[in-house]
């Protein structure tokens, strides 16, 4: 696995990607320069989110047994119940048990680079499956940390499949600057509903790869032809679920999607750190083969959701995408005005025959009703379908 170490990343950014990826359970594997404080960040956040911590250091770990605990031979009756079999357990560590019995957790590998090619697959075996011995532990975050050598981790092709890769390079003045203010607890995002944003942004990403022929970064011999992560089934369920939990999510108190600068940053490491940077580039090239409109023109123009010259009439991706662009404005900028001008392109879609498309908008806006805000005509239209 190649990443890209070049460009530092801010320790405000690792805090809301791995709080996210924690909050979700996806299996995260975090590569960057040593001694600048993953694992105590990994920890700080950890205890920010009221979540227990556990670390399994990897060096010295050459076998299934060395992470789970002794072995043992048991028997085992078949489903019919006729036969009995012999299998392997585990006697398991006391950490694994206080894992088992958390209601929040996170568990770090750390020093993945340590680890031989046969370990390093038992290790993310775990991290995927996260079945220790006979104990699921479906409670518990998956986490791994590595220093690379010149920015590269290797690692099997179907096990960059199964993670979420995060660039933990942080500047050395960001660290001074933390060190000097006696290392404070991180600021954690608060991760909302964000089930509307996840059907809103699988009916773009479903789109794209019902139309993009297949290109999974593997030539018809099984060879390797990406150094990073690559699209797949998978990859584009990690990333349709991380940029929704994104898009829910607040800051102290403001949405993320508020500043543009900063969600397409964060936008840019999901995207690399889960389909990859070709997968991405693909993406993003299918949703720009004709400008959309921009929000305010939506909002100021609800005959601009059915342009024919944007294609949007036509192309069901591009206007579930133009009303996810819409709905992430308002809820930055959540007004009477907005609000209205919000209802009144929905009310536009219902008039012509496109109340399909409006059903999930509509819910995220109602989401966001308070007394403070008007009354609409066009809230009567879907409120029997909500």
């Amino acid at each position: 696995m190649a990443i890209n170490l070049a460009k530092p990343m801010s320790y405000r950014h690792f805090t809301i990607l791995v709080t996210i990826a924690a909050k979700l359970k996806i299996p995260v594997v975090a590569i960057g320069t040593p001694g600048l404080g993953k694992t105590s960040l990994f920890e700080a956040i950890a205890k920010q989110l009221a979540y227990d911590f556990e670390v399994c250091e990897v060096p010295g770990k050459n076998t299934l047994s060395d992470i789970l605990g002794a072995p043992r031979g048991s028997k085992r009756l078949s489903v019919d119940g006729t036969t009995e079999h012999d299998v392997i357990s585990f006697n398991v560590y006391d950490w694994i048990i206080d894992l088992l019995e958390s209601k929040n957790s996170i568990l770090l590998f750390d020093d993945l680079q340590a680890a031989t090619p046969e370990m390093q697959q038992i290790i993310m075996g775990l991290m995927y499956r996260r079945k220790f011995g006979r104990h699921t532990l479906s409670n518990t975050a998956m986490f791994a940390a590595s220093n690379p050598i010149d920015g590269k981790l290797a690692m099997d092709w179907a096990l960059c499949n199964r993670l979420f890769a995060i660039p933990a390079c942080f500047s050395m003045e960001e660290f001074v600057e933390l060190k000097l203010a006696g290392f404070p607890p991180p600021v954690i995002p608060v991760v909302g509903d964000f089930s509307e944003h996840y059907r809103l942004n699988s009916q773009v990403t479903c789109s794209f790869l019902k139309n993009t022929p297949s290109f999974d970064g593997i030539d018809p011999d099984g060879k390797i032809l990406l150094e990073e992560q690559f699209p797949s089934a998978r990859t584009f369920e990690y990333y349709d679920m991380l940029i929704s939990a994104l898009d829910a999510s607040t800051y102290e108190g403001v949405p993320i999607s508020a500043s543009q600068s900063d969600y397409l940053t964060l936008v840019k490491y999901i995207g690399e750190g889960t389909i990859g940077t070709q997968g991405l580039t693909a993406y993003h090239s299918y949703l720009r083969e004709s400008e959309l409109p921009s929000a305010n023109e939506i909002l100021q123009n609800p005959g601009s959701a059915l342009n024919k010259e944007k294609a949007l009439e036509s192309r069901p991706d591009r206007l579930y995408l133009m009303l996810r662009v819409m709905i992430r404005h308002v809820t930055s900028n959540l007004n009477s005005k907005t609000w209205t001008q919000a209802w009144n392109v929905l009310g536009y879609l219902a008039d012509h025959e496109r109340k399909s498309f409006g059903i999930v908008p509509s819910r995220m806006l109602l989401q966001l009703r308070n007394s403070e805000l008007p009354k609409h005509k066009a809230i009567a239209k879907y409120e029997n379908l909500v």
